[in-house]
């Protein structure tokens, strides 16, 4: 096997900081781009939170178990977070690359996460089991509380219109039929109509968003978990798929995308937006970062996401990371709440910046584009 983590990595952040200044625009104005859909840096980093219902008793920025967390674990009081009996399975192997060899890399609420030498993947052992964690997502009212706020609507907006602008400028081959996959609100598609898509489909286990299709037109909405979905019903030649903040939910990626690949017409493009474990706020917050969840079974590095759309067979047109969480930052290097905190206009760390973020692929989130070859 070759070591992702040794030898791709020499190379990836020259190729990736490259790629940063080119595409949509100038290096500057792409960062401006980005900026506008960077919820810390448009409403400040406490406030975003309390609007979009992060952060408050049993919410996700509170460092507390959330409701659908409580499913899975129990808070003892003794030596606090115990896993449910019998909700859990082994995972004996690197999801991507099949890699026995791990070192352990972080552990919330109860929850480990390991990560493997080879291609650098992180991934849950043990996770919950497939059937079990299904029962849940049905049911996620703490997400779906999110996003469907105003506030997080307005910068998704931004942040989509940003991704298919990205789609285009690679060599989108049309706008016939795009696919969501983990589509919640169906905000995507909705931006991707204004944009020109003729046929819009869009696939989420979580029923609690059965509403928001109830009178939209032209979205074609399928209410079911991904990997069980008949693929004759979506018919294929796909110009164009997205995966937001999905890719780290799925169970089995290799299998899937192989699945996936029979839909997409060759040179259509594909739209991942995924956690960033390698993010500036991970590294500091460790344990205490929102993105070590029950429902994320797999954890992504740039390099891991080269080396799994590589082997699936596509072309790396971009990779490059979003979000720079500047605020939470700066509360939590001023020994506050790195979410609630009040020093994010802090003038002590002003040298770190979303450029400084983004150009060292720091940012919270990865967004990548790639072309079916």
């Amino acid at each position: 096997m070759v070591r992702v983590g040794n030898e791709l990595g020499k190379n990836i952040k020259k190729d990736f900081r490259r790629n940063y200044s080119m595409g949509l625009k100038r290096e500057e104005e792409r960062l401006n781009e980005k900026n506008k859909f960077d919820g810390n840096l448009i409403f400040g980093a406490r406030k975003f939170h309390e609007i979009t219902n992060r952060l408050g008793s049993g919410k996700p920025m509170n460092l507390e178990l959330t409701p659908e967390w409580k499913l899975c674990v129990d808070d003892t009081g003794n030596e606090r977070y115990q896993r449910k009996k019998d909700i859990y399975e082994p995972v004996n192997e690197c999801p991507v690359c099949g890699n026995k060899e791990r070192r352990y890399l972080v552990s919330r609420f109860g929850l480990d996460i390991y990560r493997c030498p080879e291609c650098t993947l992180g991934y849950l052992d043990p996770r919950i089991k497939y059937g079990r964690i299904h029962e849940i997502y049905w049911s996620d009212e703490t997400s779906a509380n999110i996003f469907t706020t105003d506030a997080q609507i307005k910068v998704d907006e931004i942040k989509y219109d940003y991704g298919l602008r990205l789609a285009e400028e690679w060599g989108l081959s049309g706008k016939k039929k795009i696919l969501d996959i983990g589509c919640g609100t169906g905000l995507f598609l909705k931006r991707a109509q204004k944009f020109g898509f003729e046929e819009c489909v869009g696939i989420d286990p979580n029923k609690l968003y059965l509403k928001c299709y109830e009178n939209v037109k032209g979205i074609r909405f399928y209410s079911t978990d991904f990997e069980s979905l008949k693929l004759d019903e979506l018919g294929d030649d796909y110009d164009c798929m997205g995966m937001w903040s999905v890719l780290e939910h799925i169970y089995d990626p290799v299998k899937f995308f192989t699945r996936m690949n029979k839909l997409m017409k060759k040179g259509g493009i594909f739209l991942i937006f995924v956690p960033n474990t390698n993010a500036l706020s991970t590294r500091l917050f460790r344990g205490q970062s929102p993105i070590f969840v029950w429902k994320h079974v797999t954890y992504w590095t740039a390099d891991s996401l080269k080396f799994f759309m590589e082997k699936m067979g596509y072309k790396v047109e971009l990779i490059e990371t979003v979000i720079s969480e500047i605020g939470n930052i700066r509360n939590y290097l001023s020994w506050d709440h790195q979410y609630a905190g009040s020093h994010e206009n802090d003038t002590t760390f002003n040298s770190i910046t979303p450029e400084f973020i983004h150009k060292n692929l720091m940012g919270s989130r990865l967004m990548g584009v790639f072309k079916k070859l």
